[in-house]
C-alpha cells in the first residue's frame, strides 16, 4: 500500500509553490493595473484577443479564451452594458453574434495593455537572457504535459 506523502516532502515542491506563488502575484499586480484602466483581467482578455485578432464570433471568443461559452456570454453581456463591445450579427451566419470592442472598450484596453507590457518588461527584467530561454523552456515542457492529461 502506498503512503500519503505530504505535498511538501516531495523533491521540488518549494519551486513548483513558487510558480504557483509567482503567478499570483502577477495577477494581483495585472488586474490592479486593469482596474486603474477600468477593467477586470477578464474584460481586459477579451478586448485584447479583439484588438489583436479583430472581430470574433462570440463562441470563437470562448475557445480563444479557453472558457466555456456560457461564461464568455454573461460575460460580454456586462461588457456590452457597460459600452466595452458591440455584438452584432456576424454577415455569414446571421444566427452568430460578432463582438468588437467600441471607442470606449479600445481606450481602456489600450491602457490596460500599456500596464500588462510594463509589468512584463519588469519581470522579464529581473532575469538574465539566458535565465529567460532557460524559464521558456521548462514552462513549455511543464506545458505540454499538462495539456497531454
Amino acid at each position: 500500500m502506498n503512503e500519503l506523502i505530504p505535498a511538501s516532502d516531495l523533491p521540488g515542491y518549494r519551486d513548483w509553490f513558487e510558480v504557483v506563488r509567482t503567478y499570483a502575484a502577477c495577477e494581483r499586480v495585472l488586474g490592479e493595473r486593469c482596474a486603474a484602466a477600468g477593467l477586470t483581467l477578464a474584460q481586459h482578455d477579451v478586448l485584447a484577443v479583439l484588438l489583436h485578432e479583430g472581430p470574433q464570433r462570440q463562441n470563437r471568443l470562448a475557445e480563444r479564451l479557453f472558457v466555456t461559452k456560457s461564461n464568455v456570454a454573461a460575460l460580454l453581456a456586462r461588457m456590452e452594458r457597460d459600452g466595452l463591445i458591440e455584438r452584432d450579427p456576424d454577415p455569414d451566419d446571421a444566427r452568430a453574434k460578432r463582438v468588437a470592442p467600441t471607442n470606449e472598450g479600445r481606450s481602456r484596453a489600450e491602457a490596460a495593455m500599456a500596464a500588462q507590457v510594463e509589468v512584463a518588461r519588469g519581470m522579464i527584467g529581473q532575469l538574465t537572457e539566458a535565465e529567460r530561454a532557460a524559464m521558456g523552456e521548462m514552462m513549455r515542457r511543464v506545458r505540454a504535459f499538462l495539456e497531454s492529461q
